[in-house]
């Protein structure tokens, strides 16, 4: 048996990595949250950081119509008040006096009505109910109406009707068979059995529209779908069953694109498996998305923007409460401090301190550069508007992305590194080969090209903008042109 020996070695390395501060990446990722996701990132924050609490407002009252306007008489405002009738409360009732002196006739004749009504103005209860948009149906009696239409026993349409109530909102059941057995039991006799729901989902899924309705899982919805199709359309072609196979083996893989692996073990050329994934673009994992009416949100603005029509001036400002408003809270705040807090305690507050810190002074530059950018640029505000979007992805999302790039390769290696039937295509052994033999070579040889890349690292210039450059790609070239024996003292130890 040959023995076996370990050898102690010292030796340096050099590499860059792209890395953003946890204080950067907080402030870019709220520059880029519309208001409503904006207030659930607060929550999130306000969850999970107990040094944060939110802001209540004092109560004080900002709006103009509050605020009265000059020579106004003070007997109005105090005939404004609320009667309030106590012992020896004259005053109340010489102010109730003056109101119907000056009010009575107005409230005692319709006058303003009908003068309304014969100017022709709508009636504004009137209009709005007849603006309100009326109940949709929802999936459940969609299901019903669509149901009684079909030709089945009655005993079947019974244990349909007990189906419906189980669909989700995404067209499928999350109950199991046995349970929706159980409450059809009741309503037939004798009790329904699981094939006869069985059979009642089967007949949902290929009879009521859209198909694929009344599934158990995505799966089974997805192949029946498929079933449907094909019957309309009347062929045979073996893309159908190529997309059958892949639906019914293959489903995982397709999700998270393994198509080699696919490729691999179905025997299928690249032309059939493109066939077949595109029979599968018709299809919908949630059949019923389109029957289900979903919430539309209201859009709330960040800024506000005016017209001054007789200074012909455009103004911008701020929407009132626009931005949810957190703070430290003082309680934790004074256990920072406390020196009969325990250290431990103490640095856990320190540290939640420190990142709510870094959010409320991400949530503060937001308003500043929104209010910023509004301001600047144009006096006119869809020019504003478009300006600030503009800046923020040439100077901000670029960086974002490319560290998501990152990440996302991070986890695509880790994946494949964990499966060992992986086996990398000859695009990803020549790609790896270049950055490996090739950009890292460069950059551990050469100094200039060493501080073009700090300059990406530094966000300084795009992070991909140094590769950009003739002469700096032939200088990659070059390195990775060479053989590894030639630049064997330049790779890294292992």
């Amino acid at each position: 048996m040959s023995g076996m020996g370990f050898n102690l070695s010292q030796g340096a390395r050099l590499g860059q990595n792209l890395r953003l501060s946890p204080r950067m990446l907080t402030t870019m990722s709220v520059l880029q949250l519309p208001l409503g996701e904006l207030e659930e990132r607060v929550e999130q924050e306000l969850q999970e950081n107990i040094a944060l609490e939110r802001t209540e407002p004092d109560g004080s009252s900002t709006d103009p119509g509050d605020a009265r306007t000059d020579g106004q008489d003070a007997s109005d405002g105090a005939d404004d008040r609320a009667l309030v009738v106590e012992d020896g409360g004259a005053a109340d009732f010489d102010r109730l006096d003056r109101f119907e002196r000056r009010y009575g006739e107005e409230l005692d004749s319709d006058s303003w009505r009908e003068s309304r009504r014969l100017d022709g103005e709508p009636d504004v209860r009137s209009e709005a109910m007849a603006n309100t948009p009326a109940r949709t149906a929802s999936l459940e009696e969609q299901l019903l109406e669509q149901w009684m239409l079909v030709d089945a026993s009655p005993r079947m349409t019974a244990i349909g009707r007990v189906l419906a109530g189980f669909v989700g909102d995404d067209g499928l059941l999350h109950t199991p068979i046995e349970s929706i057995a159980a409450a059809a039991a009741p309503v037939v006799d004798p009790p329904a059995t699981e094939p006869e729901v069985r059979e009642a989902s089967r007949l949902f899924q290929h009879l009521l529209e859209p198909p694929g309705m009344g599934a158990a899982d995505v799966r089974e919805s997805l192949l029946s779908q498929l079933d449907v199709r094909r019957g309309r359309s009347g062929d045979d072609d073996r893309a159908w069953h190529d997309a059958r196979l892949l639906i019914e083996h293959h489903l995982d893989d397709l999700e998270a694109n393994r198509i080699p692996r696919i490729q691999e073990r179905t025997g299928m050329t690249t032309a059939q498996l493109d066939a077949a994934r595109a029979m599968l673009q018709h299809l919908d994992p949630s059949p019923a998305s389109g029957l289900t009416s979903r919430p539309v949100p209201g859009i709330r603005p960040d800024v506000i923007v005016t017209h001054d029509a007789a200074t012909d001036r455009w103004s911008a400002r701020l929407a009132d409460g626009s931005e949810p408003s957190v703070r430290l809270a003082e309680e934790y705040v004074r256990m920072s401090r406390d020196p009969k807090v325990d250290k431990s305690t103490r640095d856990l507050i320190k540290s939640n301190m420190q990142r709510g810190r870094w959010f409320i002074e991400a949530l503060g530059q937001r308003g500043a550069t929104l209010l910023r950018d509004a301001i600047n640029g144009s006096p006119d505000p869809a020019t504003r508007l478009l300006t600030y979007e503009a800046g923020l992805r040439r100077e901000v999302l670029p960086f974002f992305e490319a560290m998501q790039k990152d990440d996302r390769s991070a986890v695509r290696r880790a994946r494949q590194a964990l499966d060992p039937a992986y086996r990398p295509s000859l695009r990803t052994r020549i790609l790896r080969s270049f950055a490996e033999d090739g950009v890292a070579i460069a950059i551990r040889s050469d100094p200039d090209l060493l501080r073009a890349a700090m300059r990406g690292f530094h966000m300084l210039e795009h992070p991909s903008d140094w590769l950009k450059r003739p002469a700096t790609l032939g200088k990659i070239l070059l390195a990775w042109m060479t053989p590894r024996a030639a630049k064997a003292d330049v790779y890294p130890p292992k």
